[in-house]
């Protein structure tokens, strides 16, 4: 007999997909905005978050359940799961019509499962699989931070008309993030 105990003629695999997953999400954020003078302020942002499923994307060879009958063996911490963020954004205007501003950014790391080769569990599969005794997205992978800054200089040209150069830096520590 095939899956469930059902005997499917010469078929050796049958995928069978639905819908029955579930996903949860609980966090919570904070703001903290300060304008310290007319020149200078901040604004920063703080969310703390878990997020459980048992399945990501049902779309991905990823996302098949390790038992098509127990969903709950795949219920573990989503792929989406970002515990930390943290972001900031200043702005700070100088004498002569200048302005500095930045955004910084950070953030726990990606959730990844471990996988071995292709077939652990011995149901004559080519995807790679997660061992067995190991939970779904059980590791993290290493946080990431960002800098963005941004240096302008305005001029006037009439009453109500002015012209801006800007200084654009992305990534402006040249932070490696994964």
């Amino acid at each position: 007999p095939g899956p469930l105990g059902v005997n499917f003629g010469g078929y050796r695999r049958l995928l069978i997909q639905e819908s029955g997953d579930q996903s949860f999400y609980s966090g919570g954020n904070f703001r903290l905005t300060k304008r310290f003078s007319k020149t200078f302020s901040l604004d920063g942002f703080y969310t703390f978050s878990k997020a459980i499923s048992d399945s990501d994307n049902f779309r991905e060879g990823t996302a098949l359940h390790f038992s098509p009958t127990n969903y709950e063996l795949d219920h573990g911490l989503s792929d989406q799961d970002r515990r930390h963020n943290f972001s900031m954004n200043g702005v700070w205007r100088l004498p002569y019509g200048l302005q500095l501003s930045g955004i910084a950014h950070a953030g726990s790391g990606i959730r990844y499962s471990p996988s071995v080769g292709s077939d652990a569990m011995g149901i004559a599969t080519s995807r790679a699989e997660r061992p067995g005794a190991v939970g779904r997205n059980t590791y993290v992978g290493p946080s990431v931070f960002n800098l963005d800054s941004s240096l302008m200089r305005s001029f006037r040209i009439k009453e109500h008309q002015r012209i801006e150069m800007r200084a654009d830096m992305f990534n402006s520590l040249n932070h490696f993030n994964v």
